[in-house]
Order: structure tokens, then C-alpha cells, then sequence
């Protein structure tokens, strides 16, 4: 081969190289706050998206996604940490898994520091579910809030599969063992086993309302429909402290606590670079049967 194609190879090869070192220096650097060094401050966790259990990592143009874990994790470093006076938790959350959901209402629950919570513009399900860990519960006047209730989907393909004549046959131990083939419909009595489920996380859901909020049978029996309030509805209905912009309640949280700055303790989730992980294909299935706060 010409020694000029080696040359070129060789250069490529370097210039390659020096600009995966920098992609990796850069992404490090960005994990980094240096707003969490230089005295004591008010500790902010940002909740963004669907909350999951397990964090799903970043391909290589997105930074990826936390989990619930990842949240708690945080909250727990940070309520260590001397120099913060102060949890704010910051919430635009459609909801996601219950356990998920309470994995973070625990985590932020347990913690000893003084913790307000501030919906900006989605406090749904799970995510108001997290926020009623919140000493206090605040929200922009236009946000969306409430939602409040738990629901299971269940797919059925039975009738698509009878047209294309496509048949299953199931072999199981026990008459509840594939409760919820997706090839069949539900019998009467599944449906009832998977119905008391979601109707105890459901009652699990309103008692953890009513020990923060303690909101009166009328504004309570509004709330379990499920349905969706504005900011300042949420706040007549009982369902938030106050209803403020972001900037307000981070300035009012700095007076209360006599601190002039906040830090980001939102997790940063890992990148990796691959293939799979380039189009996120590990999370393209999702489990068959799941029960969701949202």
C-alpha cells in the first residue's frame, strides 16, 4: 500500500482518537456542578419525564434518562451534605411506575432537611404522588396538577389474530397463570384479581394524600375522579400551598432558610456509546402488564 495511504490512515486514526478524548472530557466536565462548592445552599433535584425504577442510559446525541434509584441516591447525598440548609424538589412529570414513584416519596420523606416541592408545568399521578413528600407544595398558576389515580393496560390482540386465523395454545399449571395473554380475553374473574390490585394501590394513593393534605370529603371525592386541575384550581381544591413562579419560590425559600444560593444535585445519568445504546434499542419493549401512576 502507498506510504501515503498509511499517512492518511495513521492522521485519521489520530484525529479520531483526540476527538473521542474530548467528547469524553467534555462529558465528564458537564456531570461536574461547580455550584455544589463554596458554602451553604439550598439543594435542588430536578424530576423530569416518565419516572422509572432504573435510569436508561444515554445514546450519543442525549444524556439519558435517571431512575427513580438514581433520584433517591441524590436526595440522600445531598441530605448528608452540611452545607445544604434545604431540599426544593423541581417536578414536570407525567407520573410512571408506582414504585417508582414511591421509591422517591420515600427517599424525600426521610430526609431531615426543611423540603418544598414546586410543580412547574406537570404534577400528574406519580408525580404529585412524589410531591406530597413535600413539607410544602407549590406550583406555577398554569401548571397542570392532579390526575390522581392508578391504572393497568392490558393489550389484546385476540380479535387482529382471529381475522389472520393465527391460533395459541397455552400450557399452564395453574387457570390465572398467563392472566393477561394479550392472545385472549380476560375472564370475568382475572379482570376482578386485576381490578382489587389497582383499587388497593389506588385507596394506598389517597391515604398518602389525605395525611399531607387532609382535604375535605367534597374537594376529596373531586380528586379521585382522576381528573386534571390548573395550578390555581389545584390550590382552591386544597391540593397545593400556594401557586408562584419558579424564580419566586427559590427566592422565598432563600429568605426562609437565610441562604443566598442553591446547588443541582440532579443526577446525571451515564452516556454510553454503541450501537444499541445509540438508538436506545434496549428500551424499545416494555413490560406486557405494568401498573402505572399516571
Amino acid at each position: 500500500m502507498d506510504i501515503k495511504v498509511w499517512k492518511a490512515i495513521a492522521i485519521f486514526a489520530i484525529f479520531g482518537l483526540v476527538l473521542i478524548s474530548l467528547v469524553s472530557f467534555f462529558l465528564i466536565i458537564s456531570q461536574l456542578n461547580i455550584s455544589n462548592f463554596g458554602g451553604s445552599c439550598i439543594g435542588v433535584v430536578r424530576i423530569d419525564g416518565p419516572i422509572m425504577l432504573k435510569g436508561m442510559s444515554g445514546g450519543l446525541f442525549d444524556r439519558g434518562i435517571p431512575g427513580a434509584e438514581d433520584y433517591a441516591r441524590q436526595i440522600e447525598l445531598l441530605s448528608k451534605n452540611n452545607n445544604v440548609k434545604g431540599l426544593l424538589v423541581i417536578i414536570n412529570s407525567p407520573g410512571g411506575g408506582v414504585i417508582a414513584s414511591d421509591v422517591i416519596y420515600r427517599a424525600i420523606k426521610k430526609s431531615k432537611l426543611p423540603k418544598w416541592v414546586y410543580i412547574e408545568e406537570l404534577g400528574a399521578s406519580g408525580g404529585y404522588y412524589v410531591a406530597l413528600a413535600g413539607e410544602k407544595i407549590y406550583a406555577h398558576p398554569n401548571s397542570l396538577v392532579g390526575n390522581i389515580g392508578v391504572v393497568m393496560y392490558i393489550e389484546n390482540y385476540a380479535g387482529l389474530l382471529d381475522k389472520i386465523g393465527v391460533n395459541f395454545t397455552v400450557v399452564k399449571s395453574g387457570s390465572m397463570k398467563d392472566i393477561g395473554n394479550p392472545t385472549r380475553n380476560l375472564t370475568e374473574e382475572e379482570y376482578q384479581v386485576l381490578k382489587s390490585i389497582v383499587e388497593e394501590t389506588f385507596e394506598d394513593f389517597i391515604s398518602i394524600l389525605q395525611e399531607s393534605r387532609q382535604l375535605n370529603d367534597t374537594s376529596l371525592e373531586i380528586v379521585k375522579t382522576g381528573r386534571i386541575f390548573t395550578g390555581k384550581q389545584a390550590y382552591k381544591i386544597g391540593l397545593l400551598d400556594g401557586v408562584y413562579t419558579k424564580s419566586e419560590i427559590i427566592e422565598e425559600f432563600k429568605k426562609t432558610l437565610n441562604v443566598d444560593r442553591i446547588c443541582d444535585y440532579t443526577p446525571q445519568y451515564k452516556q454510553e456509546f454503541g450501537l444499541m445504546s445509540l438508538f436506545n434499542i434496549e428500551r424499545l419493549f416494555n413490560d406486557r402488564i405494568s401498573l402505572r401512576a399516571e
